[in-house]
């Protein structure tokens, strides 16, 4: 996405036009005519629509708006519209998953897609027109309109109605918090982690709880609430079982003095679609919308509700990119948890898209982002020597290099050698502690500088000597790229690693009524350091679990 967007660059004459079209669209039986259109309005004035995407020459010399266009003018008719063409859409690719081989009519579209009759035909061929997820057409007579149409396998790579991707932002500005209340196991918590930080607690405590609340808030602001709901595995659960007082769950993030906060009503096994919103800049408001409301507020501007599911924060970024808001963006959509990998499918030479540069959460594309790096360190800098010689120091005597052939499809076959041999071994024989550590080291050698992400359980598969040297490893790229890096455990190898740094060590602490508490906050300082962290924790000095009501 540009940082102008249409309406930035497009002149009033041209979006009068085309709101003038796209209401000739929605009202009447027959679709604008290029000759007609063009015999009233100046050919210029068309020529500026159709190089900006927003108009496109159709068949039998009609002229369309595009689906970029409707959610430019997004008045009533246009969002009518691109309701009823994204319905449309959702039926087609349902259809084609159950049978691929068959062109389907409006009619079995208007059933499936829960569109209005009127709008079907209109709604089918501003989608055909926009996109290319079709491979058949069934046209009406002269009129231009496709009454039938065939899908591609492209409805299943291309979503015309999927958010945009977000182009990188500059670095995060001031400290990250994170607060909420009543979300799964936790009534509150208010937590302003930095650098290198360890949690821990008992299980069922709520240490994974921390990361799902942000990544609740990255997945609602990149797809919407429905869609961040779903990745939490449905409503159910989502607010605290024994919560008391409204039937809401509150969620927020502050970057800086600029915090978002969602209040969602949870109703039994759903929440609602049309959460509260509110976004600050110190006690200034920049925008709000009250729960179940199908308008809102962007400063003193009253909007309409967005017709695809996105936040007010996601439409007031797209609308505005304001410098204001970049760092809290920039902190949602970057944050990534790691830890749940997959190292059988790695063993099977793992999977990935070439160009791809940042470690997928369940590192399936380990070796071709290490392989990327590699081939242009002009691009990437020093990570792939980064990671490899973090690994030679947590893993001596086990790796010394690291080398890829081409690409076999979405396959790198990748090899490693031992030091000092001149036989290569395939990675599939690498023993699973070497891989969780490379895996480890590219997950914070992708993030972007300013980034949040966690891992969960890194000391798993690694041994003591690992496990200090890759935190080591940590500690430095954090430092250097001013990374929140958060980490949950139970070992009591990496928890004496913070011995010296207690305020970075947080707690689930039972019976606490605002989490996480930092170790220092529980315990005195000068009585810590006479401990080693690992054997309080062993004696359930702190994170000790307690029975049920105690």
């Amino acid at each position: 996405m540009s940082d102008k967007q249409p309406h930035d660059t497009v002149t009033p004459e041209a979006r009068k036009l085309l709101k003038g079209l796209i209401h000739e669209v929605v009202t009447t039986a027959r679709l604008p005519l290029h000759i007609s259109v063009n015999a009233k309005n100046a050919p210029w004035i068309i020529d500026e629509l159709r190089s900006s995407g927003l108009v496109v020459d159709w068949r039998d010399g009609t002229l369309l708006p595009t689906l970029r266009a409707l959610r430019l003018i997004a008045d009533h008719p246009s969002r009518r519209l691109l309701a009823a063409t994204k319905g449309v859409f959702n039926a087609l690719r349902e259809f084609y998953i159950e049978d691929a081989a068959r062109a389907r009519s409006t009619t079995e579209l208007v059933s499936r897609g829960n569109v209005q009759n009127t709008l079907a035909v209109k709604a089918l061929t501003v989608l055909v027109a926009s996109t290319s997820i079709t491979q058949g057409l069934s046209l009406e007579g002269n009129t231009g309109r496709v009454t039938g149409a065939q899908p591609s396998d492209r409805i299943l790579i291309d979503d015309p109605f999927a958010p945009e991707p977000i182009e990188p932002l500059p670095s995060l500005e001031g400290p990250v918090s994170i607060f909420f209340r009543d979300f799964h196991g936790l009534a509150k918590v208010t937590w302003s982690p930095e650098g290198v930080c360890l949690v821990a607690g008992p299980n069922g405590s709520g240490k994974s709880t921390l990361l799902d609340a942000l990544a609740f808030l990255r997945d609602a602001f990149v797809r919407g609430v429905p869609h961040a709901v779903t990745q939490q595995r449905g409503a159910t659960g989502i607010r605290r079982l024994d919560a008391s007082g409204p039937p809401e769950v509150l969620l927020g993030m502050s970057v800086g003095d600029v915090s978002w906060e969602l209040r969602l009503t949870v109703e039994g096994s759903s929440v609602g679609a049309a959460p509260g919103e509110v976004v600050k800049r110190a006690e200034q408001v920049l925008l709000r919308r009250a729960a179940h409301s199908d308008v809102w507020y962007l400063g003193r501007d009253r909007r309409s509700a967005d017709t695809e599911g996105r936040t007010c924060l996601r439409v007031s970024w797209e609308v505005q990119q304001s410098p204001v808001l970049a760092p809290l963006v920039n902190a949602l959509r970057s944050f990534q948890v790691y830890g749940l990998y997959s190292l059988e499918g790695l063993r099977n030479g793992g999977t990935g898209s070439e160009g791809e540069e940042r470690l997928d959460p369940s590192g399936k594309n380990l070796f071709i982002v290490l392989r990327n790096w590699k081939a242009a360190p002009r691009r990437f800098g020093d990570k792939f020597a980064w990671v490899l010689r973090q690994a030679k120091l947590a893993f001596p005597g086990l790796i010394d290099d690291i080398e890829f052939d081409p690409p076999v499809g979405q396959i790198v076959p990748t090899r490693f050698y031992k030091p000092g041999v001149q036989t290569a071994l395939p990675m599939h024989r690498a023993p699973d502690g070497l891989l969780v550590g490379l895996l480890h080291l590219t997950a914070v050698a992708s993030a972007q500088e300013g980034a949040v992400i966690a891992i969960e359980e890194m000391e798993n598969q690694l041994h003591p000597h690992a496990i200090r040297k890759l935190l080591a490893a940590m500690r430095e790229i954090a430092e250097e790229r001013r990374l929140t890096i958060l980490l949950t455990t139970h070992s009591p190898v990496l928890m004496n690693e913070f011995r010296d740094q207690p305020e970075q060590f947080y707690v689930l602490e039972p019976g606490r009524d605002v989490l996480p508490v930092s170790l220092d906050q529980l315990h005195d300082p000068e009585w810590l350091a006479h401990f080693q962290l690992g054997d309080l924790y062993d004696r359930l000095e702190f994170g000790a679990p307690r029975p049920q009501g105690v």
